[in-house]
């Protein structure tokens, strides 16, 4: 299944697929932002290390692609709270300080672009896209999401995209320097978003 990005200003930023997308992907995904806490410098580069996971948080949250131009799209997304879910191969990961940094209400805007797979038989609508908070964007929306100091990014868009015309996917990754908030210091954490269309029945 495709993965979804969180961007702010695509087209200043270049970003480019093989074709418009085959049909709109407009509308509202709800589900889960999943937190994954690893190890840092055990996720980034080309060939990063195997990663050590200290555990995932699963928070309520949504995105919505209100619309649609050819490739480029507009919407909103939120992160709320309280935590859904947690679990982390030590004991005392998913304290409740940890399970407030992540699961709280945050909210902003998002924009990007949606394309074509190519494929001829047409199941995913791909997009990116960034974040905006307020007058945050780029790395300083992406920190403010996290509640961490961004110091580092992957791609700096979440990538990901539509399957079916039901479900969405977003992921991204970083490395963060927390300052031992809620027993967190410099870790690596990936993000994603997991969605279903609203009003499909899923």
């Amino acid at each position: 299944m495709a993965a979804v990005a969180l961007a702010t200003a695509a087209a200043a930023c270049g970003l480019t697929g093989p074709g418009d997308p085959e049909r709109s992907i407009v509308g509202t995904y709800r589900g889960s932002w999943v937190f994954g806490i690893h190890e840092p410098n055990t996720i980034l580069g080309d060939d990063p290390p195997v990663s050590t996971a200290r555990g995932w948080v699963y928070c309520p949250g949504e995105i919505e692609i209100t619309d649609q131009d050819g490739k480029d799209i507009n919407g909103r997304f939120s992160l709320q709270g309280p935590a859904r879910q947690c679990h982390g191969p030590a004991d005392g990961f998913c304290s409740d300080a940890l399970l407030a940094k992540f699961c709280r209400p945050v909210s902003g805007t998002l924009k990007g672009e949606a394309f074509s797979t190519g494929a001829h038989t047409v199941t995913n609508i791909l997009f990116e896209f960034r974040l905006a908070i307020a007058q945050s964007e780029g790395r300083a929306a992406l920190g403010r999401f996290l509640g961490c100091t961004v110091i580092a990014e992957e791609n700096q868009v979440f990538k990901g995209g539509v399957s079916e015309d039901v479900t969405a996917n977003a992921h991204a990754e970083a490395t963060a320097e927390c300052g031992g908030d809620a027993g967190l210091d410099r870790v690596d954490v990936s993000i994603r978003m997991q969605g279903a269309r609203v009003g499909t029945g899923q």
